[in-house]
């Protein structure tokens, strides 16, 4: 199935717009103090950056868009449209816009209102999903009271069914007519074009036009996939976890396997492990993609040629490389029967795909400077790590279908702490019915759990 958001766009609307690009690039006037979308011409894209002094950044930017693949987190929660406000249809030469005269809404991002500005779209979509560009991406531009912008990403595809949202805005109207204006009447709905049930990312980057301003936040719609695709966490449902291993053949061992997690960590099944040895780590800032999967947020570290770029851990000689972080809120591992109020998962792997885990458990007070950092724009994941620590070690499986067994737990013994409010925003970005994302405790099954204590703490 496309991960495209099936807002299908009417054949004859994609025509118009498609006539309305091609008609304008070489509009006159626009060449004079414009730039043009053709490759390989003096004002083509790669060019852009030499055309005027305040374009330089679409040249020496590091944090362009669009980007060339992103790869997921319910709609914006904290989204507010209002309906059919005022607005006018621009035909800019480069692009359509229909620019709001009044109130036509925002968007809350970490507690920051985003008043929505302008729409207009691009085609082909200017951004890719696994190497894929769909036939049409809408813009929603968003500024704060700072003039700091947040952009909405929506993807389209061709069928048969019309945009609501195109149909209301008289864009053949103002076809060929560059600089020319038509006003809305009876207002225009920007709700027709906010999606419902459907994942997104979200990542830093900059306006795709000249001149090309950085520290744009980007959130790119996609579909939630299929129901048949997803698992529930709520117990006695269809897809509740006592089902996983019915959903897929594949996911068999969610019901089969003897190894699975997350376990209680009980005091009675604890064997001191000294010779684990001390937790040899090195973490390091790294590029990141923020990514909701519906059923929790990850940060995807985006090491590119480079698969060490946000370090890892050694377990027995072997280098596990940190490829991801994600939560689950309450705790999904039990320390004597206790569950704690949110888990975080540092998901390593070796060269051969075996997967090392490390779990942080939180307990609500002071805020996480790790979720602090990433909610402000950085990711350091050596803020999650401590010296002298006290860990736990087992065989288990991942916690989520497959289920796959084999995976190395090391579960640090340090409670730490959120606050309620980082708590709150990532219980309230996963998709309803998601809150609580804790599989339930599985057996131990005659399991060894180590625990490791270091000896500076032994002899105090």
């Amino acid at each position: 199935m496309s991960s495209a958001r099936r807002l299908l766009l009417f054949a004859g609307a994609a025509a118009a717009i498609a006539l309305l690009l091609s008609a304008t690039a070489p509009v006159a006037g626009a060449e004079d103090d414009g730039y043009s979308y053709i490759p390989g011409s003096p004002r083509g894209p790669q060019n852009w950056g030499s055309l005027k002094p305040e374009w330089a950044t679409c040249s020496s930017g590091k944090m362009q868009s669009p980007i060339v693949e992103i790869m997921g987190t319910p709609y914006p929660h904290g989204m507010i449209i209002r309906l059919n406000a005022n607005a006018s249809v621009v035909n800019r030469g480069h692009d359509i816009m229909v620019r709001f005269d009044g109130d036509a809404g925002s968007l809350k991002i970490n507690g920051t209102a985003y008043q929505l500005r302008q729409m207009h779209w691009h085609t082909p979509s200017e951004h890719t999903i696994d190497g894929r560009r769909y036939d049409m991406e809408l813009h929603m531009v968003h500024l704060n009271a700072q003039n700091q912008a947040a952009v909405i990403g929506i993807l389209y595809t061709i069928g048969t069914t019309p945009d609501e949202f195109l149909q209301k805005c008289y864009i053949i109207a103002i076809s060929n007519q560059e600089g020319k204006e038509k006003m809305v009447v009876g207002g225009a709905d920007p709700n027709v074009a906010k999606g419902k049930d459907t994942v997104y990312y979200r990542y830093m980057g900059s306006f795709t036009t000249p001149p090309c301003t950085e520290r744009v936040i980007w959130t790119v719609v996609r579909k939630v996939p299929e129901e048949d695709d997803q698992f529930g966490y709520i117990p006695g449902t269809p897809r509740g976890p006592e089902n996983w291993g019915s959903l897929k053949p594949e996911w068999a061992t969610c019901s089969s396997g003897e190894m699975q997690s997350p376990i209680n960590l009980g005091l009675l099944d604890l064997t001191l492990a000294p010779g684990l040895g001390d937790l040899n780590y090195t973490y390091r800032n790294a590029n990141a993609t923020v990514v909701n999967r519906g059923h929790d947020i990850m940060v995807r570290f985006d090491g590119g040629d480079d698969a060490a770029a946000a370090g890892g851990l050694v377990i027995n000689g072997t280098a596990y490389r940190l490829r991801q972080v994600h939560w689950h809120a309450p705790s999904e591992h039990a320390v004597d029967g206790r569950r704690y109020d949110m888990e975080l998962h540092m998901v390593h792997l070796n060269t051969q795909n075996q997967t090392a885990v490390v779990g942080v458990l939180y307990a609500i007070g002071a805020q996480d400077e790790f979720l602090h950092k990433i909610v402000n724009g950085g990711v350091d994941p050596n803020v999650a790590k401590e010296h002298d620590i006290v860990y736990y070690r087992y065989m288990g499986s991942l916690t989520t279908p497959p289920c796959t067994e084999g995976v190395i737990w090391t579960i640090v013994r340090k409670v730490h702490t959120v606050s309620l409010s980082q708590l709150a925003l990532l219980k309230a970005a996963v998709v309803n019915g998601n809150e609580k994302n804790a599989r339930p405790l599985q057996d131990v099954n005659n399991r060894n759990i180590g625990l490791f204590i270091p000896l500076p703490l032994i002899n105090v």
